[in-house]
């Protein structure tokens, strides 16, 4: 894997994410060199989000001295650089498209167990071992993320102390006081906890549907996932996404009926889900017994 000695934030994406491209592509994927490449970018997107936490929380202070005021002023970052698109670009450019590269993986071998009538089950359950590792490598970030953030700035006036006992983290004695006039500072902490857990919950959800196709013995429960996504939610009820996730996450269960109602809750908020609402209408689109009963309702 090659790396780009331009340590731009959007460099390093751009770089990182043609790699990733070309790697998922291949006709024979090499999963060492998909570990390899989110590796890479885990250490890389840390960095830069703390950074811009950092550096936000610095420009905040009202003791800057006037070195630190000139450091602070020369620092047009951009907005696609802020630790709020920076989240939000790890999975929509990296972890997510790896997330369905796996699906299709698992998918075209339940459709060659139909098509010929065989069982795979050696090879989805050396597939499985294979996923498990990436889903550490990615849950990794967002949990090395969460205890950043959490443990190394006092938040308790905003997040309740039941996610730090769920996270099993502690404030560090010597977190950064973080205040409620701050609203910049508040706000960009809260949103990447927030899409941290969320990007937990999905991750648990994806491990979980997967588990499904292997045998009973190895099937693991979507509560993880449920508590990840639930803890999200409630840190920014007015998100709509949160509610979707927990709608995909019933789905995947074969509840149609909760699916739905999340789905419907979630493009009923201040900041509906899009994808919430597409979400909704296909599933009353469906022809599933209960859903045929919604529709004469």
């Amino acid at each position: 894997m090659t790396t780009t000695n331009n340590t731009s934030p959007l460099a390093v994406i751009d770089d990182s994410k043609k790699q990733l491209t070309e790697a998922l592509t291949n006709v024979t994927p090499d999963d060492f060199l998909i570990s390899g490449i989110l590796n890479f970018i885990r250490s890389k997107f840390l960095s830069f989000i703390i950074k811009d936490i950092n550096d936000s929380i610095r420009k905040a202070s009202p003791q800057l001295n006037e070195s630190d005021l000139q450091l602070a002023q020369g620092d047009s970052k951009k907005a696609e650089e802020t630790a709020e698109c920076l989240i939000d670009r790890i999975w929509s450019d990296f972890y997510h498209p790896v997330m369905r590269y796996y699906q299709s993986q698992f998918q075209d071998l339940k459709n060659q167990e139909l098509k010929l009538k065989r069982k795979r089950a050696v090879e989805l359950r050396k597939l499985n071992d294979r996923f498990k590792k990436i889903s550490k490598v990615t849950s990794d970030f967002f949990l090395d993320l969460l205890k950043q953030i959490l443990t190394q700035h006092k938040l308790d006036f905003i997040v309740p102390k039941n996610f730090y006992s769920f996270l099993d983290l502690e404030v560090s004695p010597n977190a950064v006081q973080i205040n409620k006039s701050d609203n910049a500072i508040v706000v960009k902490l809260v949103y990447v906890v927030h899409r941290s857990l969320l990007f937990l919950g999905s991750i648990s959800r994806y491990r979980s549907s997967f588990s499904q196709m292997l045998a009973k013995t190895e099937h693991e429960d979507f509560n993880r996932a449920l508590q990840y996504t639930h803890y999200s939610e409630l840190l920014l009820p007015a998100f709509g996404e949160a509610r979707n996730h927990i709608g995909m996450i019933y789905s995947a269960q074969g509840d149609n009926l909760s699916a739905s109602y999340e789905f419907l809750r979630s493009c009923s908020t201040r900041i509906p889900s899009k994808l919430g609402a597409a979400n909704y209408r296909v599933c009353m689109n469906s022809t599933t017994a209960v859903i045929d009963d919604l529709n004469r309702l």
